[in-house]
């Protein structure tokens, strides 16, 4: 993990594309997605099963080196509701029975609103729109003006940034990004697209590899 100074406060980001704020015990991610590729299946499209087994193995390994009393998703927790099947409802349920004692709570984003009530099992608090903690406000999506004395933390845009290969080529790379005002985490779901962000010069911008997370300059 790598720590960045936001509003105050020190937050780590996480390679597992999580951050991190150690002094409330606090874990938020955005954009997971659940049961997209359940989803995709019944449409048709040959989707390899067992992304959201990933998603899980991946934040059950967060939870437990981490050890958060709670865990905030930034919106988009489940991708509509065809992805809903009664294998990934038990598969969530399951992850929720071993984490008990966590306090899960989402933000609505535009996909969990489209697949209506989440799965009761899962034991998840929707807190609405937004959700106020210490100096930051928690949202889906970046809005076009910030509140004044708050920082947003955000997600839904799945934020990325071109990076020049030895060879001349370009890669594109989920990022963390976080600017004057707000700070865009990357989608924690795997099975997602990304969006080029172009940054200001100062901003903070955190590429995330594999296992690793590096900090990137920013001269624009």
């Amino acid at each position: 993990m790598l720590r960045h100074e936001v509003a105050g406060e020190r937050l780590h980001v996480h390679p597992e594309r999580a951050l991190w704020w150690a002094d409330q015990r606090l874990l938020v991610l955005a954009d997971v997605h659940l049961g997209k590729a359940s989803s995709f299946r019944k449409l048709g499209v040959p989707i390899p099963r067992g992304t959201t087994r990933g998603n899980f193995a991946r934040l059950t390994a967060l939870v437990e080196a981490l050890k958060p009393k709670t865990l905030v998703v930034l919106g988009d927790l489940v991708h509509d509701r065809r992805g809903l099947t009664a294998a990934v409802v038990a598969e969530g349920a399951a992850w929720r029975d071993r984490h008990a004692a966590l306090e899960w709570l989402v933000v609505a984003g535009n996909h969990d609103r489209r697949a209506g009530e989440l799965p009761r099992e899962w034991r998840i608090e929707n807190v609405g729109d937004v959700h106020d903690v210490g100096p930051f406000t928690l949202r889906h999506d970046p809005p076009e003006r910030c509140p004044a004395g708050r920082y947003i933390l955000a997600g839904h845009i799945h934020p990325a940034v071109q990076l020049l290969e030895p060879g001349g080529g370009r890669m594109k790379a989920a990022c963390f990004w976080f600017g004057r005002d707000c700070g865009v985490l990357p989608a924690f779901g795997k099975f997602t697209g990304t969006h080029v962000v172009r940054p200001r010069a100062g901003d903070g911008v955190f590429v995330v590899g594999e296992g690793e997370i590096v900090r990137i300059a920013t001269h624009r």
